[in-house]
């Protein structure tokens, strides 16, 4: 079955797409295509396709014509995205790609090829990326002519069928998550109190965090925080640090490797996230770094966003609080930091959790199947 994979790109974040990718190379004939270089591009062989249109004119077109002119540059996009395609498209019998926004891209070729498509989607493409018209209205288009529709979580499949998805192509399939065999440390030997890894946006709140962090220093003054990513809320976080007069307690690692970022997580007793909904309506997916730190039996205090509920059973693997409310947050991080065993038996029960849906080897058999499904029922 020659299958062709295509992506935007494989981010340092994205080891779910690196880890699939390679299962199905060593089960299928597959050509993987992707729009931009890969982080990992040393692991996997892949066709680089880049669609980018000159700044100038992207940038006249987003900024100048604004709603007219983003339609002109969807539709730039897509019939360069289709054109470069189609040669992968003619050599393969069917075709999986990462994110709706990707297959929107693509989605004339796709249709004019009339191969068999399935596609993944993962959180900003079925939420933020709504806020543009031309997309929204092309995703019913998709939706009509795609064999099957992936989500990682419940939630994520609620808003496809809200957005006009019919129920009967979703299949949910959590996201695969492969830890190496790594001797845990005793939890009162590990040197980080508290670890947040992932990319500094708004929908990842790092600055509620921080404020929560600085509750819990009020009553734990020797705790530290450990922040181990980049992104546009980057020198916003390093500000609000430093107007706290907390720099000596939190360390900010900025982007590491993905190999690197786990040795951290290993010395850390307690994972932390404030996820929200931006305020372009943009939310997580399934927030991956949750489920590393689950197999690494560390407690998570989050929230009550997108599929976290899902990932994180409030109580039992750790806890969840409202949106926003860094208050509830940092009383939860303060409740697990001083009571050792109840964060160690959250964090076995979290490993037990996610054992028990994220695994590598039984995503790609179920997403192989259904790719194999496509061609029958094609």
């Amino acid at each position: 079955m020659k299958v062709l994979y295509y992506v935007g790109g494989i981010s340092i974040s994205e080891t779910f797409i690196l880890e699939l990718a390679k299962r199905l190379n060593t089960l299928t004939d597959l050509s993987l295509v992707s729009e931009t270089e890969l982080f990992y591009k040393d692991e996997l062989a892949c066709q680089i396709l880049s669609n980018k249109i000159p700044f100038r004119l992207d940038y006249y077109l987003n900024y100048f014509l604004e709603s007219r002119g983003k339609k002109i540059n969807h539709n730039i996009k897509q019939k360069m995205a289709s054109k470069k395609v189609k040669p992968f498209l003619d050599n393969c019998d069917t075709v999986y790609i990462e994110y709706g926004t990707n297959a929107v891209r693509i989605l004339p070729a796709l249709i004019a090829s009339k191969k068999p498509f399935t596609v993944h989607f993962h959180g900003y493409d079925i939420t933020s990326q709504l806020n543009d018209n031309s997309y929204k209205k092309d995703l019913q288009k998709l939706f009509k002519y795609v064999s099957y529709v992936i989500a990682a979580s419940h939630h994520i499949k609620r808003l496809l069928v809200l957005n006009g998805c019919p129920e009967h192509k979703i299949k949910v399939i959590r996201l695969g998550v492969t830890m190496p065999k790594i001797e845990l440390k005793e939890f009162t030997n590990k040197a980080i109190d508290f670890i947040s890894i992932g990319r500094l946006t708004s929908k990842k709140n790092p600055l509620a965090l921080i404020e929560a962090f600085n509750l819990v220093l009020k009553k734990f003054p020797k705790s530290n925080l450990n922040l181990v990513g980049n992104g546009p809320l980057y020198s916003d976080c390093l500000a609000r640090i430093k107007t706290l007069g907390i720099a000596d307690c939190v360390k900010m690692n900025g982007a590491i490797k993905h190999t690197d970022a786990m040795k951290l997580l290993t010395d850390a007793k307690i994972y932390v996230q404030h996820s929200v909904t931006s305020n372009n309506g943009d939310q997580e997916g399934f927030a991956i770094s949750l489920a590393e730190a689950a197999l690494l039996e560390i407690p998570v205090v989050s929230t009550l966003h997108n599929g976290i509920p899902e990932n994180v059973i409030d109580g039992e693997t750790g806890y969840l609080v409202r949106e926003f409310d860094y208050e509830t947050m940092a009383e939860k991080m303060m409740c697990l930091l001083s009571n050792p065993d109840l964060a160690i038996r959250m964090g076995k029960q979290g490993k037990t959790h996610i054992e028990s849906i994220c695994n590598s080897e039984e995503r790609a058999e179920k997403i192989l199947n259904l790719l194999k499904n496509t061609i029958k029922t094609d």
